[in-house]
């Protein structure tokens, strides 16, 4: 998709598979908006395994997901998958490469 090399993904990916942190009357908000797909076609743990393989083949240094749009599920794929380059994403803390 670019030329240039990516060094890392933070955050901001939206993958609330099973579930989403923001619920509006029960409803679950994130799950259906902010995934650039119809309610009623919700993005699938297929798909970021899907992604996962994408970026997989960029090597990048440092991947993190934000839990206030990741469900667990999407989050622990991507732990696994990126076992030394995975940072837990917390609000207010320093992400630290070694």
């Amino acid at each position: 998709m670019f030329e240039e090399p990516i060094y890392g993904v933070i955050g901001g990916l939206h993958y609330p598979v099973t579930d989403s942190p923001a619920k509006i009357f029960g409803i679950k908000i994130q799950k259906y908006i902010g995934t650039c797909k119809f309610p009623w076609k919700p993005i699938t743990i297929d798909e970021v395994h899907t992604n996962i393989d994408i970026l997989k083949k960029v090597n990048p240094k440092v991947v993190g997901l934000s839990p206030h749009d990741s469900c667990d599920a999407s989050i622990a794929a991507f732990r696994k998958a990126f076992q030394n380059e995975y940072k837990d994403i917390i609000v207010g803390e320093r992400i630290v490469i070694h």
